[in-house]
């Protein structure tokens, strides 16, 4: 009789054993796939907020080249790496933008709040919370015309860049207004003179002056 006790003992034991390394298992399994999905999130989110991001249009200010409504592709990085040049599409923030915290701030505060997930057994939408905290600024698209050093002034119908005037062959119809650059317009060393093809429907440099290296967020593709 006492065999059997002890026999049901171990047995007891041993299942007991047994549920507790699946438990640990299962758990692992949890965590790791809380974690894929994290990584899957934040990586959408690094790459739209760091890398590139498709974009829409909005407006007419650059037609006939870009129409409202069009999707394009915005290039982020590519002026950590060389300056913007003369002709390339970009978006502005024409007034400024509020700091946005860069990749490494990022990374931390999300590790942070991943912690703070996994320890509450939370899910995707935490993560997802997590990752899109901070709302963009509004930006425009406009085309450069003006780098830094020059001096920009638009006369009549024309636009002269150094006394000599620019050759343009994606300007839709007339100038419009030629704004502040009705007199010459001095660019700093880190300002650029921007405007719309579309020239009567753009607010551009011509309304609030040159646009600062540090307020140009990308390089627009199609």
């Amino acid at each position: 009789m006492m065999n059997v006790i002890i026999s049901s003992s171990q047995q007891i034991k041993k299942v007991g054993r047994t549920m507790k390394k699946l438990l640990k298992t299962t758990m692992k399994i949890v965590i790791s796939f809380i974690f894929l999905i994290a990584i899957s999130i934040t990586g959408s989110y690094v790459v739209n907020t760091y890398a590139a991001e498709r974009t829409v249009v909005d407006g007419h200010s650059m037609d006939d080249n870009f129409y409202d409504g069009e999707n394009v592709i915005a290039n982020k990085i590519i002026y950590k790496f060389q300056k913007p040049k003369r002709f390339d599409v970009v978006t502005i923030y024409p007034y400024g933008h509020k700091h946005k915290e860069d990749i490494v701030e990022f990374t931390q505060r999300l590790a942070t709040q991943l912690s703070e997930m996994v320890k509450k057994d939370n899910g995707e939408d935490d993560v997802a919370k997590a990752a899109a905290e901070g709302k963009k600024d509004e930006y425009y698209i406009k085309r450069i015309i003006g780098l830094p050093g020059e001096t920009i002034q638009v006369k009549g119908e024309d636009i002269y860049i150094n006394g000599d005037i620019l050759k343009e062959n994606y300007r839709k119809d007339k100038m419009g207004y030629a704004g502040v650059a009705s007199k010459p317009v001095k660019l700093g060393k880190d300002e650029y003179f921007v405007m719309g093809d579309n020239r009567v429907k753009s607010s551009d440099s011509r309304e609030f002056g040159p646009v600062k290296l540090k307020n140009i967020a990308s390089k627009i593709y199609k």
